[in-house]
């Protein structure tokens, strides 16, 4: 259930961020639309019906320790493995964009996070941000509100981002590690501890 809750905490984070109001593949006509639609779901079907046995896409996965937070997963040996793999790929991601100035103070912030929301203003982040200097401090204040308030990421902060990082995969490299990041947050606070 913990896992169950992360995963989702980390995907709708990513979703509020990247999800436009445009369909992939853009059709007007109706007729057209609904025949697309019959179409892929008779190619995918199949794959969405086929039997699946837990931990068959371990063998994707390289063999990590489970971070100390993630404590709960260690009672299931495949939600163990895939939850430590998740954790490496995601600081991996972090640390290939953010600098460690900026992921420190993301950090900081995430561990006095007490899941309240900051409000409407963004005052906050700046605040967060504000020891921080150029790419730094631009990446930073993207991760921050991915991690925490991702309805207040706009246009205006992603064109700011990209005159700094241009690649995509650097957007998605702090989406992803922010987003799991304050998923991980969330995560200890549905567990107790072992003692």
């Amino acid at each position: 259930m913990i896992g169950t809750a992360v995963i989702n905490h980390y995907i709708t984070r990513m979703i509020d961020v990247l999800q436009t109001n445009k369909s992939i593949i853009q059709i007007n006509n109706s007729l057209l639309n609904r025949i697309l639609k019959r179409m892929l779901a008779l190619i995918f079907s199949p794959s969405i019906k086929k039997r699946r046995n837990s931990g068959d896409s371990l063998i994707f996965l390289t063999r990590d320790n489970l971070p100390d937070d993630l404590y709960w997963a260690k009672s299931h040996p495949v939600i163990c493995r895939a939850f430590a793999s998740f954790a490496v790929a995601a600081n991996a991601a972090g640390e290939s964009t953010l600098t460690l100035e900026a992921r420190t103070t993301v950090q900081h912030y995430i561990e006095d996070w007490d899941g309240k929301e900051p409000g409407i203003s963004r005052n906050w982040a700046e605040q967060a941000v504000k020891p921080l200097t150029g790419p730094s401090k631009i990446a930073a204040k993207l991760a921050l509100l991915t991690a925490v308030s991702p309805y207040q990421i706009d246009d205006d902060l992603i064109r700011d981002f990209r005159t700094v990082y241009k690649e995509d995969l650097q957007l998605l490299n702090v989406l992803s590690w922010s987003s799991f990041t304050a998923a991980r947050k969330i995560g200890s606070w549905l567990s107790i501890p072992y003692t």
